[in-house]
């Protein structure tokens, strides 16, 4: 029992030691990153076939984009996203959604996935939330690629006038105890500095 209390200790005093580093996302605002992350670079996306997307930001576990062996081994996510068109104003309080709602956008995300080859194993729910003061659509749910490791996924959609931020963050389910604190650290820092209120 002992071990296991050590255990515990030394993991959580890892997640104290852990360093972020502050990114500006032109159009967007700010979010912080943990030292144990990088930006997708465009050379990685090259190297791998992944197209430039613009409005996109990516960032992924750190020794990826030299393709470090490491790297390789384990599986994290980060992705800020703008979408144009025409959405309610930024706001501070929780939107409503009805069950119809929530129920096309179930389908949405169950259909987008059959379409890129993978399956939802598990859809955990939709929910109206406030991130750091802005409120926000959060959705979760389990994803698999063919016969790769579970993904948890959490998407958290922010309307602001003439855009979408969108904010997406992604890791192994049998690696939550390595990632899962460290990103939602960062959803919490994200902040949407060029507002539409």
């Amino acid at each position: 029992m002992k071990r296991f209390y050590i255990a515990i200790l030394f993991f959580f005093c890892a997640l104290s030691f852990a360093q972020f580093k502050h990114y500006s996302l032109s159009g967007v605002g700010s979010i912080s990153i943990s030292d144990g992350m990088e930006k997708q670079s465009s050379l990685y996306r090259a190297r791998v076939g992944v197209p430039e997307v613009p409005d996109k930001v990516v960032f992924q576990q750190k020794g990826l984009n030299d393709l470090e062996a490491s790297a390789t081994n384990t599986y994290a996510r980060i992705i800020v996203e703008t979408e144009y068109g025409d959405f309610d104003k930024l706001s501070s309080v929780p939107v409503e959604l009805s069950q119809e709602d929530k129920e096309y956008i179930r389908y949405g995300i169950a259909n987008t996935l059959s379409l890129q080859g993978q399956k939802l194993i598990k859809f955990l729910g939709i929910n109206s939330v406030v991130v750091n003061r802005q409120a926000c659509i959060k959705i979760s749910y389990i994803r698999q690629l063919n016969d790769n490791p579970l993904v948890r996924v959490d998407y958290y959609l922010f309307e602001n006038g003439n855009k979408m931020h969108k904010l997406a963050i992604s890791y192994r389910l049998n690696e939550s105890e390595r990632w899962k604190s460290l990103l939602e650290k960062s959803v919490k820092s994200f902040k949407i500095e060029n507002h539409k209120w």
